[in-house]
């Protein structure tokens, strides 16, 4: 929806009188816009430049030798860093971010050449590790596109899931690791010093973090319910040690906030985080009392399952309205209508065969569309619904 529609709509609806929304037009007419096309172009032809390259020299990899391929792509990464500290010192913006996205690039590439030359056979997280030792310093000085530094975020949850899963495996303790991942995100973007002296990498990494809280949680349900017995039997014996881990960690940043050390946040995403704990470890727990569940309980124990991941969703759309997210209480709605017909399919599936099961998932799904308009209403009452 258009500027002009919604002042339009506004004044018809008598917020808005029509002097306000002249200032508003020439506000936006004369103010300077952040030239995001731009940027994402910019980012695009340099993954291009990258993929372009990779594929020129993987059509000729086996007739190059081992040391000319080290030696071109160092002289390679040393033209690259040539050109992002001219372009720092020049305050050329935009080279600068894509001259640092393909530093970062080379770097991993060249690492990877390294390990294939000389056959390594080193674990993942280790050249990941090397990585980001190597690169984060100056992503942290040059970088502030949020593509760049959400990649570096996915780049660093991959290499501590993968420690966890090599390094702390054989004494079941990677579960801990990867249930602290996002705590750590989220403790780190909300140090007060980080925030004040620089603004873009904390805000970001305290939503990653937040964003792989809520993703864990419900993968943990779908997980649950999909392979209850193949997936946790490995993993179940770390749960209480990962899960009081996480909930002291929660309690150490609701204390160190009170300090000052923290940044100030609404104590409804400390909510958030303690209830998407409760929720990604409720499977654990559920697996220790029930152990192997019985054939003719699976119907049950998919709709229990969907019942909780349903009322989870829920409340991240009560979450999202109290903090004024409007774009979180409408994917909860699009989440929770997704997995109501899922959890038709899985239990009544059997019915889609015939004309008359057809026909009752036509009207079932009809009310779903009405059911879901109804719980976008009442969330978010001032939006418009549209599932």
């Amino acid at each position: 929806m258009g500027l002009e529609t919604r002042l339009q709509r506004w004044q018809q609806a008598g917020v808005l009188v029509p002097q306000e929304a002249e200032r508003i037009r020439v506000y936006e007419a004369t103010r300077h816009h952040t030239p995001y096309f731009g940027a994402m172009m910019m980012g695009l032809g340099a993954l291009a430049i990258v993929l372009g390259f990779a594929a020129v020299v993987s059509a000729n990899w086996n007739l190059i030798p081992g040391y000319v391929k080290i030696a071109v792509h160092l002289l390679l990464n040393l033209g690259l860093g040539g050109g992002l500290l001219w372009a720092t010192l020049r305050e050329k913006k935009g080279v600068r971010e894509v001259l640092a996205f393909l530093l970062a690039g080379g770097t991993l590439t060249m690492i990877a050449l390294i390990g294939q030359v000389y056959q390594t056979q080193a674990p993942m997280w280790q050249p990941l590790l090397l990585w980001l030792v190597l690169v984060s310093p100056f992503l942290f000085r040059t970088v502030r596109t949020p593509f760049t530094i959400v990649v570096w975020g996915v780049a660093f949850g991959v290499t501590t899931v993968a420690f966890g899963n090599d390094v702390l495996g054989p004494w079941h303790a990677e579960l801990a690791i990867d249930m602290l991942f996002p705590f750590v995100l989220i403790g780190v973007g909300q140090i007060s010093r980080l925030t004040q002296s620089w603004p873009s990498w904390p805000r970001l990494l305290e939503r990653l973090g937040y964003g792989a809280l809520v993703v864990g949680a419900s993968l943990s349900q779908i997980f649950g319910v999909v392979g209850f017995n193949s997936l946790f039997s490995d993993l179940k014996w770390g749960w209480p040690w990962a899960t009081l881990f996480c909930f002291s960690t929660v309690a150490l940043m609701v204390v160190t906030r009170r300090f000052g050390l923290l940044v100030a946040r609404s104590s409804l995403l400390d909510s958030l985080a303690m209830v998407s704990l409760l929720v990604g470890v409720s499977p654990f727990i559920v697996s220790d009392f029930v152990g192997d569940f019985e054939p003719n309980l699976s119907v049950a124990w998919h709709i229990a399952g969907a019942v909780v991941f349903v009322v989870y969703w829920l409340f991240l759309g009560s979450v999202g309205q109290k903090l004024g997210k409007r774009w979180l209480v409408n994917l909860a709605g699009v989440v929770v209508a997704l997995r109501l017909v899922v959890v038709y399919m899985e239990v009544f599936g059997d019915l889609l065969s015939t004309g008359f099961g057809l026909m009752v998932s036509g009207v079932l799904l009809m009310a779903l569309v009405g059911v879901t308009r109804v719980l976008l209403r009442r969330l978010n009452p001032l939006g418009e619904v549209r599932p």
